[in-house]
């Protein structure tokens, strides 16, 4: 589109929309006679005796039935009658005027403009006029007598009227009600002859449906449901909701009603009979494009028929254990749901389905079909991004990493995942006046990081002696975690580390999750440092004590619970607790071994301390694109025995793009620490941690336009010491002071979401800034925060 497009086309949308405007805005002007602009219809319900409550509910639910929807925007119809009508009408006269327009400013004529104009604007904004149909409102009509009637209000009346005026009508709904109807008795069943009435039967006492209650219609359906869903998961595989209704029985004078549920059968039966599995056969192998050579031979295994080619993908045992269909077992349609979820959590199939082949006798064939997925993959990533490194005051650092990983997710064909990766970054300094512990530095590469990781997941229990009664439903995994790094601060120091994890992961529930690390064993050295790096930790003696080398070994636990339905939307809450501990074991054998002197791996001491940490989070969902988020956290850590300090990875910080994003990483803290005590050296990104953590936050998150999403938040937090210290003044944890040293901010946000993957960029200002004694912020400067995925 060149320059003159746009000019004529802007012209002309200015031309059309002053042109409406100088019409009188009219939606009614264009309507043929005897049409009628629908402006929507309202509900009236009596004054009767069902309670304010009961009458705005239900004038809330009748509200949502009339039929057609009235315009949705005033605005959109002005669009669609403005652009239909104004070539021949409104801008003809001007025709004249408008090229001795183009003329005087040497643009070309806006005639052949007009029509693609209109096209454009009808096509993107404009809505057609809904008009009254009074076919739509008798059928709104009866819609709501038959809701009326299925609330238990069966002698109801239900009018309407239509009021017209200047081309536009809207509609009334009148609706009379009397006291509702309630139930009286249920009855079941009792030929105890047929198998379908003995289920039903035991069924009943948990009926959902009591004596005294509203007759509601729903509810006989939420019944049956019940019913049904029952009978599914005990044998009934071709039951369904059709064989069953209630006949109702009601008694006017005593406004009550009777059920009596009734179960209908097929043609030429006389009873439904449940069904048991005869054969269960696992395709473990299967193409659909390759149907007659991926399954060639065939296996019987702990009752199992397995089919495959050659030799199995995967080692029998391990899906059988992920399955409980089993042969002379009854059909249930809740274990199929949860055998086709086990086998997904392996993670080694692509496609899986289960189907079942009835023959005779009330027995079924159960086939499951196994696709499998990728063996091996290999992967790149890279990364760029604003940082404060380690040690360094200045914000204008540019780091770089790139990283490759190798996947195997079948490594022995015991559906084994390997994962190893490596990744290397770099901080960079893009301006000569950064410095260095009040010195300018020279050096371009500020930082360096090397991390390798290899990761072994294996689906059970992996332990030295058998355990007995798992269920399958825990899905167990053994993850054995191995990791090496390397961080070189150029000018300050060098460190390394070395860690090994063994660890067990399984679900409880859907709900419940549980993580335990058994041993786990790291090592942190300081390799070497330099002469600047020497100069901190001699003017702070707990950041010498942070930065110690130290072997940390111990245990720790993770515990998650979580109320959302994934394909709902609907309110939730998760909760997250972790507890560790470290060094207890190798204090014991200090004691035992060597009572006169410091026990050491590998001449390095170990770290003892104890951890424990928590988070709920709550999402409030209005509607897909509307949802209010709040998270509270916090977390205390104290060293003891032969540690008087956390371990530095182990301390606890606050800021940063999924904190308080007011601030940057390690800014604020401990407590009230003022900003001029160490904020004018190198100690400052060092030295605000602590042993205690509490942050809160709420976010407010809707859409902006298809999928740009916006939030409001605010962010409030801090670290504090366990005791007083000299060194770092108003840093311990105060009830008395709590409110005067918590970090508050605010700010808006814009998030690219396009479904697996999320980029966020927020803007978040300083409300409150416990660095300073009267806790309000010196300047209001505001933080951008660039990351990816949400802060929570």
């Amino acid at each position: 589109m060149t320059i003159f497009d746009k000019t004529n086309r802007y012209l002309t949308c200015f031309i059309l929309f002053l042109s409406a405007f100088l019409s009188g805005c009219n939606n009614t002007q264009y309507l043929e006679k005897g049409q009628y602009l629908y402006k929507g219809a309202t509900i009236e319900i009596e004054k009767n005796d069902l309670g304010r409550k009961k009458n705005k509910q239900l004038k809330e639910q009748l509200a949502l039935v009339p039929r057609p929807l009235p315009n949705s925007s005033q605005f959109k119809l002005w669009v669609y009658n403005t652009t239909r009508y104004a070539e021949q009408d409104t801008l003809k006269p001007f025709y004249g005027k408008l090229r001795r327009l183009n003329n005087l400013f040497f643009i070309p004529p806006i005639d052949s403009t007009i029509r693609d104009t209109r096209v454009w604007l009808r096509k993107r904004l404009a809505q057609e006029p809904v008009l009254l149909d009074t076919s739509y409102v008798i059928r709104s009509d009866r819609a709501i007598k038959s809701i009326v009637f299925d609330k238990g209000y069966f002698f109801n009346t239900v009018d309407y009227a239509i009021k017209r005026k200047n081309q536009k009508a809207s509609v009334t709904y009148n609706i009379s009600l009397n006291q509702p109807f309630r139930i009286n008795n249920v009855y079941f069943p009792t030929d105890t002859s047929r198998n379908i009435d003995k289920e039903l039967i035991k069924l009943l006492s948990n009926s959902e449906l009591k004596k005294g209650e509203q007759f509601e219609a729903a509810k006989l359906q939420s019944e049956i449901n019940r019913m049904v869903t029952y009978l599914k998961n005990n044998g009934y595989y071709d039951f369904s909701a059709q064989y069953l209704n209630f006949k109702l029985d009601s008694l006017h004078a005593s406004k009550t009603v009777d059920l009596y549920l009734n179960v209908k059968t097929s043609s030429g039966q006389t009873d439904h009979f449940p069904y048991k599995l005869h054969k269960v056969y696992i395709m473990s192998e299967y193409y659909t494009d390759d149907i007659q050579q991926c399954c060639t031979d065939t296996m019987l295994y702990n009752g199992y028929y397995f089919v495959y080619k050659d030799t199995p993908y995967c080692n029998p045992k391990v899906v059988t254990n992920y399955l409980n269909l089993k042969s002379g077992n009854l059909y249930s349609a809740q274990k199929t749901r949860s055998a086709q979820s086990h086998l997904s959590e392996l993670g080694i199939y692509k496609f899986i389905n289960i189907k079942y082949d009835t023959i005779k006798q009330h027995q079924l064939d159960c086939r499951i079909y196994l696709t499998p997925s990728k063996r091996m993959s290999i992967s790149f990533e890279t990364e760029a991004n604003n940082l404060i490194a380690p040690g360094s005051s200045d914000r204008s650092l540019l780091g770089m990493s790139v990283s490759t990983s190798y996947t195997n997710k079948n490594l022995l064909g015991n559906a084994e995942a390997f994962t190893s990766s490596l990744s290397g970054g770099v901080g960079l300094n893009l301006f000569s006046n950064n410095t260095e512990n009040g010195q300018v530095s020279t050096n371009f590469i500020q930082s360096v990081l090397v991390n390798s990781k290899t990761q072994l997941t294996i689906p059970k229990f992996w332990v030295p002696f058998k355990l007995k009664n798992v269920s399958k439903g825990y899905r167990p995994k053994t993850i054995i975690t191995g990791e090496a790094n390397y961080s070189k601060r150029v000018g300050f120091a060098t460190f390394g580390g070395l860690g090994i994890n063994l660890g067990y992961d399984w679900r409880e529930s859907a709900r419940k999750r549980h993580t335990l690390r058994p041993i786990s064993l790291n090592l942190l050295n300081v390799i070497s440092t330099e002469a600047a790096f020497d100069n901190i930790i001699q003017q702070n003696e707990f950041i010498k004590r942070s930065f110690r080398s130290s072997v940390i070994s111990g245990a720790n636990y993770t515990y998650n619970y979580s109320t959302q339905n994934f394909g709902q939307l609907s309110n939730f809450w998760s909760f997250r607790g972790y507890l560790e501990t470290a060094g207890n074991s190798l204090n014991l054998l200090d004691r035992l071994l060597k009572p006169t002197q410091t026990f050491k791996i590998l001449g390095t001491p170990y770290a003892q301390y104890a951890l424990a940490e928590g988070e709920v989070k709550k999402y409030l969902i209005f509607d897909k694109e509307h949802s209010l988020v709040m998270r509270a956290l916090g977390g205390v850590g104290v060293p003891y025995g032969n540690s008087t300090e956390l371990p530095y990875t182990k301390q606890f910080i606050v800021g940063g793009a999924n904190s308080v994003r007011a601030f940057g990483i390690r800014e604020i803290g401990p407590g009230s620490l003022p900003k001029s005590i160490n904020d004018t050296t190198e100690v400052s990104t060092y030295d605000r941690t602590g042993n205690i953590r509490f942050e809160a936050n709420i976010e407010y998150r809707f859409p902006i336009w298809y999928y740009l999403k916006g939030a409001v938040f605010a962010d409030a937090g801090n670290v504090w010491d366990l005791q007083k210290s000299e060194t770092r003044p108003g840093g311990a944890f105060e009830p008395a002071n709590l409110l005067n040293s918590i970090a508050l901010g605010a700010g808006v946000g814009v998030r690219l979401d396009i479904t697996f993957f999320v980029f966020r960029l927020d803007v978040a200002f300083p409300l409150r800034d416990p660095r300073y004694p009267s806790a309000i912020p010196q300047t209001y400067k505001p933080q951008p925060v660039l990351s990816v995925g949400y802060p929570f």
